[in-house]
């Protein structure tokens, strides 16, 4: 009797573990449940007199989520947001880089071929922002300067990093890569 009862809670036990393990699989936010679009501009911003180009951008997720966003837009720099943009505008509240996503992108560039491994990822000079973490759909402006050398028909893209930590601790982070249209 006392091995059936051992046999029992084992099975028990063994179940609710791999119910508890499923169930967090399936909470984890992938890939497809963020859709994003990158469109750049000429800005409308008449309060950023000094920057050149607006980068618009549509983020539409289904689940609460933490990220950042880097963008890769080679002869763009200085980027920066209106703290007073338009209703309806999500304005982050810090730029930079998050620790271990400067790999993450440079892994990514390279993988997709974008950029070659002779490059390294210092010289990229990555910064990146936060977008909202809330599910929904979310409308984001970013201004930058342009350098001289700034061809709008060269490939530009945003990286997506999102940041994930397994049931034991281990990276299950992933990266989206998402072109930008240019409308200039």
């Amino acid at each position: 009797m006392w091995k059936v009862s051992v046999a029992l809670i084992s099975c028990i036990f063994i179940f609710a573990l791999s119910a508890f393990l499923i169930e967090s699989m399936e909470e984890e936010i992938k890939p497809d449940d963020v859709h994003v679009e990158a469109v750049l501009k000429i800005k409308s911003n008449s309060k950023m007199d000094h920057k050149v180009v607006m980068l618009e951008v549509l983020i539409d997720k289904n689940k609460y989520t933490q990220h950042m966003i880097y963008p890769y837009i080679p002869g763009l720099h200085s980027m920066s947001f209106d703290n007073n943009e338009e209703n309806g505008y999500f304005v982050p509240t810090s730029i930079g880089v998050g620790p271990g996503d400067e790999q993450k992108v440079y892994d990514t560039l390279i993988n997709q071929k974008i950029i070659n491994s002779t490059i390294e990822k210092e010289q990229l000079g990555l910064i990146g922002f936060w977008s909202p973490q809330e599910a929904g759909v979310h409308k984001m402006r970013i201004y930058f300067r342009t350098a001289e050398d700034f061809n709008a028909n060269n490939e530009m893209y945003l990286i997506y990093v999102h940041k994930a930590k397994g049931l034991f601790g281990q990276d299950i982070g992933w990266t989206k890569l998402i072109r930008v249209k240019s409308n200039l």
